[in-house]
């Protein structure tokens, strides 16, 4: 996400499905070591992406020194657990110990974040209360807390915002089965809103 022509977010996106026993066993990361690597492996990306943009050979446009990274998961469990995160970016470290473009500087605290709950934060906030609510969410007292709440703590007010997007724009399927005015004698358009499910 880019404010001024400069990067300030940077998201990965991890489309790995954790087992139930990944998730519930005494040592998941243990018992679900590859499904946790590739997670793992997000966070390396990110962190190879900032040290990239810092030695130049990103230039397409400039990055934000607070530019924040984010992980993309299709699960709520790992974001809610601050031990689990520690040991992926414990894997993520070793998974990139041997490149030395990569400095402490460039291992910023990536948010694990829900695919869901990014959206149904992005369509209850204002550029401004998203920008807030990801600045806050890579503090301490914040770790292990849903966008969502986070953004609730910054503002109580939860005004869904209409989709920016033609839908037909995104889907060009969906003006082919949508049925004319003709075959049914009604009208029917295609949806503008979205509505937070929670």
């Amino acid at each position: 996400m880019a404010i001024e022509n400069t990067i300030s977010i940077v998201l990965e996106c991890k489309a790995t499905k954790l087992t139930y026993l990944s998730q519930y066993a005494d040592e998941p990361v243990q018992e679900a070591r590859k499904g946790y690597e590739q997670i793992a492996k997000g966070i390396a990306q990110l962190w190879r992406f900032f040290a990239h943009a810092r030695l130049g050979l990103f230039n397409c446009r400039p990055v934000s020194p607070e530019a924040v990274g984010i992980l993309l998961t299709l699960d709520a469990w790992l974001p809610m657990s601050v031990e689990l995160q520690d040991e992926v970016r414990d894997i993520a470290r070793s998974l990139v110990a041997k490149d030395t473009d990569i400095t402490e500087a460039d291992m910023r605290r990536v948010i694990f974040c829900p695919m869901q709950d990014l959206a149904d934060t992005a369509i209850i906030s204002t550029e401004a209360q998203f920008r807030q609510t990801i600045a806050r969410a890579v503090e301490d007292d914040f770790r292990g807390w849903a966008l969502r709440e986070i953004r609730r703590k910054i503002d109580q007010s939860e005004n869904p915002h209409e989709f920016p997007l033609d839908y037909g724009d995104v889907l060009p399927w969906m003006k082919a089965m949508t049925p004319s005015d003709a075959d049914i004698g009604t009208s029917i358009s295609t949806p503008t809103t979205v509505a937070s499910a929670g």
